[in-house]
């Protein structure tokens, strides 16, 4: 092995070192409770404590993989407003004010709390609280586990668009549909005139951030995917760190969101920008398995009866099979996460689940960067790709 190998391995060594030191460098010299804060001054210090491991994250992954400065920030940057459409849903479960439109009013279901309610429990925290402290049955597993498939697909899906080439389709949607909503909701006309104006600069910029989004190979999509993943990680932290600022072992709960809760977006995201690079380049992959003699025989079965091109099937194909894999994942950590009192041969489960999903789950992802195929740059055949 060359010297460049073990120096590679030195300085990820390090930037993992320098992640796991941060929260505790805080927590040691006190630094979150000596200051007194202002609530901008709050949120300003609570993102730095969010962005500097995000930054040590993206530095972990492009330190092979090269991308412009201007796709690194743009992925970044999509990721963060990824989070618009699950805290607007949020806000409107949370404050019950529905949306009126016109003929009848709409409210956002807290499916969580449903569930909860139909197992005769207050909330999904008292459901949650009871797993932890009853013999588990089939129910509580079920109900649980389905609660999380459920949060799985919102963040894996909202994560995932800013990889996808009809984003910007979607982002157009996405934006008259909540501004419709505006104005159609009891509020002011200034408050709806300033939720527009939002709206529209939302959609001009992120169009513009989406603009650079274009990848060459499946690697590419692997890596913007992930960098997105740490933009919507990024908003998200910040959230959770101004809910526990201030309580106790919060030194600790910074090293679980930013270590092990990121390290999960990374891998789902990046399993999911997989297999959309998969679907993005359909007709190229395709075209290189013809000639390597990969027959994909369901994709032939399928289009032989329904006439439907083998290309569309592949897309659909790896688009349902990335999002189901990383919703599952999603969702398994957090249903492990939940039972921080259940002990396998004494050991809580959540310690053996941490590692498992750190080791295993990195190895994958350098697996996936690591295959040749993934770093080809492709341009499309579709007209050649064979019947």
């Amino acid at each position: 092995m060359s010297l460049s190998f073990f120096l590679k391995k030195e300085m990820l060594l390090l930037k993992l070192f320098l992640l796991l030191l941060f929260p505790f460098v805080l927590e040691y010299f006190e630094l979150i409770n000596i200051f007194q804060f202002e609530q901008m001054e709050l949120l300003i210090f609570l993102s730095l404590i969010s962005l500097v491991p995000a930054l040590i994250w993206i530095a972990i992954f492009n330190a092979e993989h090269h991308e412009k400065k201007s796709v690194l920030v743009s992925a970044f940057l999509a990721g963060c407003f990824s989070t618009v459409p699950i805290f607007f849903y949020q806000h409107l479960f949370v404050s019950g004010e529905g949306i009126n439109l016109i003929f009848f009013k709409a409210s956002a279901v807290n499916f969580q709390n449903n569930i909860a309610e139909t197992l005769g429990y207050a909330s999904s925290g008292e459901l949650q609280g009871m797993a932890n402290n009853v013999p588990l049955t089939l129910e509580i597993i079920g109900s649980l586990f389905a609660v999380f498939l459920g949060v799985g697909v919102l963040e894996e899906v909202f994560k995932q668009v800013v990889v996808n080439t009809d984003s910007a389709k979607y982002f157009t949607f996405l934006a008259v549909f909540l501004g419709v909503f505006s104005i159609a909701s009891d509020h002011s006309i200034g408050n709806i005139a300033m939720v527009l104006v939002g709206l529209l600069a939302y959609f001009v910029f992120l169009r513009e951030v989406l603009k650079n989004l274009a990848f060459k190979s499946i690697d590419d999509a692997i890596e913007i995917a992930i960098i997105a993943a740490l933009g919507f990680a990024f908003v998200e932290n910040i959230h959770y760190f101004i809910t526990k600022f201030g309580s106790n072992g919060f030194g600790v709960f910074i090293v679980i969101r930013v270590v092990f809760v990121t390290f999960i977006h990374i891998l789902c995201s990046g399993i999911f920008g997989y297999h959309v690079g998969m679907a993005h380049f359909a007709s190229d992959v395709l075209q290189d398995d013809y000639h390597a003699q990969k027959k994909h025989w369901f994709l032939r079965l399928v289009h032989k009866f329904f006439d439907i091109p083998k290309s569309r099937l592949f897309y659909y194909e790896h688009i349902i099979l990335g999002l189901f894999l990383s919703v599952v994942f999603h969702a398994l950590f957090d249903f492990f996460m939940a039972f921080q009192s259940v002990a396998l041969f004494g050991i809580p489960l959540f310690a053996i689940v941490i590692p498992a999903y750190f080791i295993f789950g990195g190895q994958y992802l350098y697996g996936l960067f690591e295959k040749k195929e993934d770093q080809k740059e492709f341009i499309h055949t579709a007209d050649t790709l064979p019947k």
